[in-house]
């Protein structure tokens, strides 16, 4: 069967442009949680770079020049967990008070619940997408249904992922869909948040 294209503009999207000081103090901060969440994983120190908007740009660049393809880079962030209070920091997902719930490009009226995508680019200002009606239970849900129904897919030939496919889909690419294509962009990069690293973002399905 052939899902249907949903629109993306049900899931409460809303686009910021960062300024390059904005892009790269959200950057450090996400890739320090990554980094500090591979380390306690792995139980050591697993090492990192700390790279600024700059940094990624020209090495974006870099890999056109080498490849001929243009890529971008996408950073996920899961809504954090809830809990008694405000998010207090490394809770497994959220970036407590510093990256995207620090505030940057975000009006007073917007939900840290939310799920949350940074679009890097080698040339175009960096963007960051808010859907405010995508909740952390509906998002993990939605990825565990995926990756069973991919499974079960596959050892029975059918195509029972294609609709938790097009729904994530959706949710992770669909917002910036006219965004990569103003910019011509062949590749994604994903830096993925704890809970979607392995996803296999390859089997996500458009509708088409």
């Amino acid at each position: 069967a052939t899902a249907t294209r949903s629109d993306a503009s049900q899931y409460g999207v809303q686009r910021t442009q960062l300024s390059n000081e904005e892009a790269s103090a959200v950057i450090a901060a996400l890739d320090g949680f990554h980094h500090q969440a591979f380390s306690d994983y792995f139980g050591r120190d697993m090492g990192t770079t700390e790279r600024s908007l700059e940094d990624i740009q020209a090495l974006l660049a870099e890999a056109e020049r080498r490849s001929g393809q243009r890529s971008a880079v996408v950073y996920v962030q899961v809504p954090p967990a809830k809990s008694d209070g405000a998010n207090d920091g490394l809770d497994g997902h959220g970036l407590g008070g510093s990256g995207f719930d620090s505030g940057i490009g975000n009006s007073d009226e917007q939900s840290n619940d939310e799920l949350t995508l940074l679009l890097l680019t080698a040339e175009a200002a960096p963007l960051r997408l808010s859907l405010s009606a995508v909740g952390r239970e509906a998002l993990l849900d939605s990825v565990d249904n995926f990756r069973a129904d991919l499974i079960t897919s596959a050892r029975r030939g059918a195509t029972y992922y294609l609709k938790p496919a097009q729904q994530l889909y959706d949710w992770l690419i669909a917002p910036m869909e006219d965004d990569l294509s103003a910019a011509n962009i062949d590749t994604l990069v994903f830096a993925m948040d704890e809970g979607l690293r392995t996803l296999p973002e390859a089997a996500l399905h458009s509708g088409d």
